[in-house]
């Protein structure tokens, strides 16, 4: 359990504080300032920031900038005069980790197959599982018109980050000391209906130490899912 702890304990949510995009407004400088990409949202557990930019690298392989409009999607080429959307719900696939914004592939589509009449929305937001992506869906479904396309993108993995199988959740309960950055809560499907479970409790520390213990996680995550069944694809379906 200890060694679980060790594995949880590193940060989920970037803490590294963003740069801003200043926006100038005709009465002068909107004052809203950003800390990171991410911020805890009590609905979803954790959104992308408006209006961010944030550096990412990693040696060898990608260094690269974020950057999210004032709606918090991944930017994508700018269609002022656009009359179709087509939205992007998905994961850190969808959101383009490890690439700049004009490579994401919703950036992609309407960059070399879309006229100036369609604008593609990037909604993909890292870590999302299947039930995040459709309340992230339900959260912007007024501004969807007639004629607009709403295409869900989750890779298989996605059917793991569900609060009842909890493997995937239990990364944000040690993540990080700080309340602002704190995720509290982790939504999913109940009858039906989307409910909001607590995230730190005893019983969920407990549960994520068994389970990301090095020796012994994989044996207690098949006891468990051999007690609770198929929970890893009930909120998908």
């Amino acid at each position: 359990m200890y060694f679980g702890f060790k594995e949880l304990r590193g940060p989920v949510i970037e803490k590294t504080k963003a740069r801003h995009n200043v926006q100038v407004a005709q009465n002068g400088v909107n004052t809203e300032t950003n800390t990171g990409l991410h911020r805890p949202h009590r609905k979803l557990g954790w959104v992308t920031n408006k209006n961010a930019t944030k550096s990412a690298n990693l040696a060898g392989n990608y260094d690269v900038t974020y950057n999210t409009d004032a709606l918090g999607f991944r930017r994508t080429p700018s269609r002022s005069q656009a009359e179709i959307k087509i939205y992007f719900f998905g994961d850190s696939f969808t959101f383009g980790h490890g690439v700049e914004d004009f490579e994401t592939f919703a950036s992609t589509i309407a960059s070399i197959w879309l006229d100036e009449r369609v604008k593609t929305v990037n909604a993909g937001v890292s870590g999302y599982g299947i039930t995040q992506m459709y309340i992230r869906f339900l959260e912007v479904l007024s501004s969807v018109k007639e004629g607009d396309l709403i295409i869900f993108t989750p890779i298989s993995k996605d059917l793991l980050r569900s609060y009842k199988d909890f493997a995937v959740p239990a990364h944000y309960l040690f993540a990080s000391k700080s309340s602002a950055n704190r995720i509290e809560y982790y939504p999913y499907f109940d009858n039906g209906e989307i409910k909001l479970g607590k995230l730190d409790t005893l019983k969920n520390r407990i549960k994520g130490l068994l389970f990301h213990a090095p020796l012994t996680g994989n044996a207690f995550r098949k006891i468990y899912r051999g007690i609770l069944g198929p929970v890893d694809f009930e909120d998908a379906a």
